[in-house]
């Protein structure tokens, strides 16, 4: 009797870092930031977020799929409703990892 023995060997996504600019953002202004997925197996799902909970094209956030491997976020003003911490969430066979930035928004504390 033969016996062969097949492995597999997945790899989970690998997020490039990204970030927000380290100041702080005026209202009004334009934001767009890129989530690339620099390796890993295919398919793999990308997902936003902001403080940790999903969301899909509201508070004016828009979110496009470049591709396999790279999703945008865009906001096109931006205003105290937009302070947070984004993450891109990437998940294949192999794992789920996520990358998060800060964004801040000058007079969003103001706000509240």
């Amino acid at each position: 009797m033969l016996n062969i023995n097949l492995f597999i060997f997945l790899a989970p996504p690998k997020i490039s870092p990204f970030s927000f600019s380290e100041e702080s953002m005026s209202f009004g202004e334009f934001v767009n930031l890129q989530c690339t997925i620099a390796g890993g197996d295919l398919p793999v799902k990308i997902i936003w977020t902001l403080n940790e909970k999903p969301f899909e094209d509201y508070l004016e956030i828009i979110t496009t799929k470049r591709g396999k491997r790279i999703s945008e976020l865009t906001i096109e003003s931006v205003s105290a409703k937009h302070t947070g911490n984004y993450s891109c969430i990437a998940e294949n066979r192999a794992g789920r990892v996520n990358h998060t930035a800060e964004l801040r928004v000058n007079g969003a504390e103001c706000a509240e």
